[in-house]
């Protein structure tokens, strides 16, 4: 059955690619099995993580039918900044053994990053599956935020919610001519498992 989840938000959101919910899913389901998510899930390419078979359907191509992160409305843009700071845990890297840090000048010069913000009142998944329950329960159980810098408190989720729906669901899929270059399922860092996609509407 097809549902539309929706995530109301408290902050804005940082974001530099599309949020996809096949990703976090797995990590919601990787956090409650082990406690944790271990940092590059401390495999070589992740080929052996999957998501079961009861959480979502997957589609002919080999893709979840979930989509990328959506909104009916526009966000607010807007910039944010981060002050990057030498951190003392690095004091073995300066060459010197130097007591005392110069953050004003040189190379340990503290920093500001810049951050495009966007400030939405509601974002949405629409996903395929059979067990609306669990994904929900998973998901209010271990996801609080969505995209960069959650630490800082940015992308706070206030509540989810969901629906059935009839919309499609947009994603990318395995396509020749395609210009994208991703895994065909989560986790998506892995660059030795790429393949060509395009996104499209299922």
């Amino acid at each position: 059955m097809r549902y539309q989840i929706t995530f109301k938000m408290k902050s804005p959101i940082i974001v530099y690619e599309p949020i996809m919910f096949d990703s976090l899913l797995l990590y919601a389901y990787i956090k409650d099995k082990l406690g944790y998510v271990p940092q590059l899930l401390e495999i070589d390419d992740g080929s052996d993580v999957e998501l079961p078979e009861t959480l979502l359907n997957k589609h002919e191509s080999g893709v979840y039918l979930s989509s990328i992160m959506q909104s009916d409305d526009e966000p607010l843009l807007d910039l944010s900044n981060f002050t990057k700071h030498f951190h003392k845990r690095n004091i073995d890297l300066v060459e010197n053994k130097k007591l005392k840090i110069l953050t004003s000048k040189g190379q340990y010069k503290s920093y500001n990053l810049p951050y495009e913000t966007k400030n939405y009142e509601s974002v949405y998944f629409v996903i395929d599956t059979e067990n609306i329950n669990e994904v929900i329960e998973l998901l209010s159980k271990h996801i609080y935020s969505l995209g960069k810098k959650r630490n800082r408190g940015y992308g706070l989720i206030d509540n989810i919610s969901y629906e059935m729906t009839d919309k499609a669901i947009l994603r990318p899929a395995p396509d020749d001519n395609g210009d994208l270059y991703l895994p065909i399922k989560p986790p998506y860092w892995r660059i030795n498992a790429l393949i060509t996609q395009k996104l499209v509407e299922i």
